[in-house]
């Protein structure tokens, strides 16, 4: 059986407690729900990655190299460094509810790099803030954060709901 590899185009991580740094060229994606005991009342402290593939190459590789066959896909994550982790952990994945922009920033660079995607931001910071619910055409997606340890944000997925049209 053949394998065939799709690199992502894109990536970037989202971090609850720096809702404006952008980490689009960092050669590691982050996820994590941590406490900062360092602040007053342990403060929360969410890490969440973006990953973008190209469809045509996605399309590609199915049509001319996989054809009509049966095929199995996998997105394989790795462990850079594991803490606090047992067996009952799980990483969802979900895709993407609205369009996004990598930038050029790693995690705490100084001065911060705010030209592309962050925890506040699709776009950069300022521009083009995450939508915490909606549709796009019969899709429902949704995001999450809690307004008591960050600003709005934190990305937003397609949920597995769709519309159910009137009758």
């Amino acid at each position: 059986m053949a394998v065939y590899k799709i690199f992502p185009t894109q990536d970037a991580t989202l971090y609850s407690y720096y809702p404006a740094m952008n980490t689009g060229l960092d050669a590691i994606c982050e996820v994590s729900n941590q406490l900062n005991i360092l602040v007053a009342g342990e403060t929360p402290m969410v890490a969440r990655y973006l990953t973008q593939f190209s469809t045509e190459e996605i399309q590609n590789t199915i049509n001319d190299k996989i054809g009509s066959n049966e095929f199995d896909v996998y997105l394989k994550n790795f462990i850079s460094e594991a803490q606090g982790l047992n067996q009952t952990n799980k990483l969802e994945i979900h895709p993407i509810a609205q369009s996004w922009n990598n930038g050029t920033g790693h995690y705490l660079d100084t001065p911060e790099v705010d030209n592309g995607c962050s925890w506040g931001f699709r776009l950069n910071s300022g521009s083009g803030t995450w939508s915490m619910s909606g549709n796009e055409g019969i899709y429902v997606y949704t995001g999450s954060f809690n307004p008591l340890y960050s600003i709005q944000g934190g990305g937003s997925w397609f949920t597995s709901s769709a519309l159910i049209p009137e009758v």
